[in-house]
């Protein structure tokens, strides 16, 4: 099947629980693996999706262990990040941004995070943005959250009375130009 991506068509390609079945050796364990379902292919989320996977190769090359990507599960009390990964001896948990999302969205996102992280194991979040211009202003965006609200209870605190640098030391900005 043919999707529209980033202005040309690409086929997407996936194992069929056939080839599901053949990925293992006879003796091998079988783990949970999902074939390629087409239907659940959304020309809407496929640039992201690529997005992920294209940085997961990035971060393998860079020494990245332990690539999990998150879709399906959730984490306690935050937004699931795009995927998790171990690099540098730290759990990082990566958010593909393509796009600048509502300071309302950021205030949640970062909130979640900020409460839950360490409950979690992450160390560190690492926001990609496809570009220098994206970047900005998602960092811009997260880093000018003033007020944070536990998602378990509904407290909220604003930023100006903690310590800002080190609150949001954990988030990290980049590019994948």
């Amino acid at each position: 099947t043919k999707y529209p991506v980033d202005g040309r068509q690409v086929s997407v390609w996936g194992l069929t629980p056939h080839g599901v079945a053949f990925s293992f050796d006879e003796d091998e364990p079988l783990a949970d693996v999902i074939p390629f379902q087409p239907s659940r292919v959304s020309a809407a989320h496929l640039p992201h999706r690529l997005a992920v996977q294209s940085l997961r190769l990035d971060m393998e090359a860079r020494g990245a262990t332990g690539w999990r990507i998150l879709h399906r599960l959730s984490l306690k009390g935050m937004k699931v990040p795009d995927a998790l990964a171990e690099l540098d001896g730290k759990t990082v948990a990566f958010e593909v941004e393509r796009t600048v999302k509502s300071r309302r969205r950021y205030q949640e996102v970062v909130s979640g995070y900020l409460f839950n992280r360490k409950a979690n194991g992450i160390d560190e979040i690492w926001y990609i943005c496809p570009d220098r211009a994206t970047q900005v202003r998602v960092q811009r965006a997260i880093l000018s959250v003033d007020e944070i609200v536990n998602p378990q209870t509904g407290e909220a605190r604003k930023t100006a009375e903690l310590d800002r640098e080190r609150l949001f030391a954990c988030f990290k900005f980049m590019t994948t130009e």
